[in-house]
């Protein structure tokens, strides 16, 4: 943080102890990252345990669906990220939140306006494109926040803590969004999650600042405590008003920044076929009644939770032990190789429990990689770290928006093999791997 301490700050007020602002902060982000990844995954959960049976449409029509989310997000993440670098986090998540929820509404409205299904294909196709678009500030202007208003040493790990809400969402919605389409059916579902998610927007434009200067909660005592820490890099800038001439084209000469985004497109694809079609693949193909696939479903989004959370950990642990250069790179490594070997394990399993196992350990190792990878995109893009973030991201929501329409296309390419699918992604996912020899987070891209 470059900005001074107010004057008018009370230092006296819990002399030497600081105040918690920031882990609330967290915590509200945490909620925000939930549900933004909750009212992606229910559309998935709504097709595979109503739609299917109610309206003719197909795999490769509801996986078009999340394509098309997937590639609008894609399209419009870096200007999410200079939206966030240009108006602040406080703004851009604030509308994100409310944006998501009424467009989640608005698919639930599409299920009572609209009974045949070509109309409601239209609509879930624009609906859930115009959804892409407020979602993408989410991570780039979450990783922004979490740089605002934490000390370097322990960006990765509250990282960690708002990444790994997101797979909590995805893990939760076959329960929580399946029982509550068994009380009122999946339009009025969708309808009532939207309310709750444009609730949390609401929450957020109240209590979170753009700056914790600014912020009435926080005494001296944190604020010094949120500008220490700084290791190998300086404290996170403040966020330029616009892009600096050449900032783009320094942006995107970066060569750790590029490398960094391709990666992350493998690992998009990855993350993005589990979450769209594990539910659908334990029920349709394993046979197992709709009760287990909920449950199986959950159980490996829910690994993939806590491998963000160990991930952002081990990191932070790793980066004050051995540094930015060493502690950020070893995790996505590791994460990813072990990734690739336990999923490719989880296909040859003959029991549905023990392919349930190692999925969850490909899962968790897969997202022990998301926070030191973050906190790198943040770091390398400077005062413009969230647009730096918004082009990593963009990277990794390409190969992510791939992965609906992409599996069952491979499916039907190897005659119906939806373990072929699966194992293309591991294949995708070691290719992304021999990227990081390359990847030097030390190397933040030059300002004017």
């Amino acid at each position: 943080m470059s900005e001074a301490l107010p004057s008018d700050m009370n230092s006296s007020q819990h002399a030497g102890r600081a105040s918690w602002v920031r882990w609330r902060i967290v915590a509200l982000l945490m909620a925000l990252s939930f549900v933004s990844w909750f009212n992606r995954a229910n559309i998935a959960a709504a097709y595979t345990e109503r739609i299917q049976y109610q309206v003719d449409i197909s795999e490769k029509e509801i996986g078009a669906v999340g394509t098309a989310f997937f590639l609008v997000y894609a399209l419009f993440m870096t200007p999410g990220g200079w939206f966030s670098d240009r108006f602040g986090t406080r703004l851009s998540l604030g509308l994100m939140g409310i944006g998501v929820g009424v467009f989640a509404a608005l698919t639930g409205s599409a299920g009572l306006l609209f009974t045949n299904a070509l109309p409601l294909l239209i609509a879930f196709f624009l609906v859930r494109s115009a959804m892409g678009v407020f979602a993408t500030p989410m991570y780039p202007a979450g990783s922004r926040a979490v740089a605002e208003w934490f000390p370097f040493a322990q960006r990765a790990g509250a990282n960690g803590l708002v990444q790994g809400a997101a797979p909590i969402g995805t893990a939760l919605t076959p329960l929580l969004f399946g029982h509550l389409m068994d009380r009122v059916d999946w339009p009025r579902a969708f309808i009532l999650t939207g309310a709750i998610t444009g609730a949390v927007g609401i929450l957020w434009l109240w209590y979170a600042r753009s700056s914790p200067a600014k912020h009435p909660g926080v005494n001296r005592e944190e604020l010094l405590r949120i500008q220490s820490g700084v290791t190998e890099f300086q404290a996170a800038e403040t966020p330029s008003p616009r892009l600096e001439p050449g900032a783009w084209r320094r942006l995107l000469r970066n060569r750790n920044l590029v490398l960094l985004s391709v990666s992350y497109a493998a690992i998009g694809y990855f993350e993005y076929l589990f979450i769209f079609w594990t539910q659908h693949y334990f029920k349709e193909v394993r046979q197992v009644d709709v009760e287990t696939s909920r449950l199986y479903s959950s159980m490996t989004n829910l690994s993939m939770a806590a491998g963000m959370f160990l991930g952002g950990g081990l990191a932070a642990v790793l980066v004050r032990r051995f540094g930015a250069r060493i502690g950020l790179v070893i995790v996505p490594i590791g994460g990813m190789l072990a990734g690739a070997v336990f999923l490719l394990i989880a296909i040859g399993a003959k029991e549905a429990n023990w392919m349930v196992f190692w999925l969850c350990l490909a899962e968790a190792a897969v997202g022990s990689t998301e926070a030191p990878q973050w906190t790198i995109a943040i770091e390398l893009g400077g005062r413009h770290g969230a647009t730096a973030a918004g082009i990593f991201n963009t990277g990794g929501n390409i190969g992510g928006a791939l992965a609906p329409y992409g599996t069952p296309f491979i499916k039907d390419l190897f005659r119906g093999n939806w373990n072929a699918a699966i194992v293309a992604s591991s294949i995708i996912l070691l290719l992304g791997l021999s990227l990081w020899l390359w990847i030097n987070p030390r190397e933040r891209v030059a300002e004017s």
